[in-house]
């Protein structure tokens, strides 16, 4: 449904179209794939269930010349957020067609795109190039407002780094005492308070923006919303009210819902996006705003599972960040996207500590029927960071969420402290 490029070694490039033979499907999300003779682990909501038409014998086409330009792009009719324009768009794949209707009407906001299908006289999503009416095409482009997480970029303040594939923009927003773009500081300064950090122990901040993550995020936000209304019984589970523990395990969601609530965008509408920190190192800093999560394992053994951890809290954070040079730590601020989150109380290795726990999450992937793990631990000692029992201390706790899906964290900010 969606192209994909690889982040790991691990991991197959796929685009809109190809055809998937998948070899197991992981409750991590992350299935093993086979395509053109090779094997590597996928995202499963880039993709969906295929059938092969029957075959039927059909003429033996007649050799036509290598296609040009005019075979390459069409003329189509776009009805944009209800004005009508006449386009020539690329019809070599989806994603050239979106991209070409993003630069030619200047959408830097999420878009619906729907075809006339005059089969079913109707308008229908667009989620294949060969869907396309090769006569008189029409579509239909909805836009939504700019997200809060969204940026407006220019060339002129931002600047762009990465590679083809990989772009992102990048933004000094603050730097020492001098302040170089208001707004987005005063975004940075509201995710701080909200967070519960004093901005003002950042000594540079950055503002970033990479359209191909924004992209995969909010497809993995409007996915998620629609598998939670088709089928909640399998993605929406509650079964931790029946597990041992059902009391603590409450405290933390109670914790997880508090922290996402003082968020103005999560009115129930759609699943909730929450600003969440990690402390990293300078190598893996803008590595991660170039390419996602996707290129990073665990920041500790995984004991709560073995995805990309995140925490709201920056004294905890800090204990994860890696000093430069310059003695300087860099953080990442990201959206995210938890989804149904698992509230764990197990601790991760067995009663003698020779071992992991059987029946704890160390190592292992996201429980069936969530999206995320959810735990709480005393923020004070990494090394003594595990469930925490009976009451919470606001002052000492601190909150640890592992997601699996490297479309659930979108980077938005970096910042430095010293």
């Amino acid at each position: 449904m969606h192209s994909y490029n690889a982040n790991r070694p691990v991991e197959l490039s796929f685009s809109v179209g190809d055809v998937l033979t998948v070899t197991k499907k992981d409750p991590s999300g992350w299935w093993e794939a086979e395509f053109k003779g090779k094997k590597g682990l996928i995202p499963h909501t880039f993709v969906a269930d295929y059938t092969p038409p029957v075959s039927v014998p059909v003429p033996v086409p007649v050799p036509v010349p290598s296609p040009g330009k005019a075979q390459q792009e069409r003329r189509v009719g776009v009805d944009f957020n209800g004005e009508p324009r006449g386009l020539s768009l690329p019809v070599t794949s989806l994603d050239n067609f979106m991209k070409s209707l993003r630069d030619q009407l200047s959408i830097t906001s999420s878009m619906t795109i729907t075809f006339f299908d005059p089969t079913l006289d109707m308008y229908v999503i667009l989620e294949n190039i060969l869907d396309l009416p090769t006569e008189k095409a029409k579509v239909k482009v909805a836009t939504q407002a700019m997200s809060w997480w969204g940026w407006s970029v220019d060339s002129a303040s931002w600047a762009t780094k990465g590679f083809e594939t990989t772009r992102y923009s990048s933004l000094l927003v603050k730097e020492g005492a001098h302040i170089h773009h208001q707004p987005a500081l005063d975004k940075f300064n509201l995710v701080a308070a909200l967070l519960g950090f004093d901005s003002k122990v950042a000594t540079k901040v950055f503002a970033v923006s990479n359209e191909k993550l924004l992209t995969n995020f909010e497809n993995y936000r409007d996915t998620l919303y629609a598998k939670h209304r088709a089928n909640p019984g399998l993605f929406k589970k509650e079964d931790w009210m029946a597990m041992a523990e059902a009391e603590q395990r409450k405290k933390f969601i109670t914790y997880h819902s508090d922290l996402s609530g003082k968020f103005s965008w999560n009115d129930k509408s759609k699943p909730r996006v929450v600003p969440m920190l990690q402390g990293t190192s300078e190598g893996a800093v803008w590595q991660i705003c170039q390419q996602g999560f996707g290129v990073v394992g665990t920041t500790d053994d995984g004991f709560y599972g073995a995805g990309v951890y995140f925490t709201s809290k920056l004294g905890y954070a800090d204990k994860y960040a890696k000093s430069g040079s310059d003695g300087s730590k860099p953080f990442i601020v990201s959206m995210v996207i938890p989804g149904n989150s698992f509230p764990v109380v197990e601790h991760p290795f067995a009663a003698d500590g020779s071992s992991a726990n059987p029946s704890g999450f160390k190592g292992k992937g996201c429980r069936g029927g969530y999206q995320s793990h959810f735990t709480l631990v005393d923020g004070r000692d990494i090394n003594t960071a595990f469930p925490l029992r009976g009451p919470i201390d606001a002052a000492t706790a601190a909150d640890e969420m592992v997601t699996f899906d490297s479309s659930q964290a979108l980077p938005l900010f970096v910042f430095y402290t010293k």
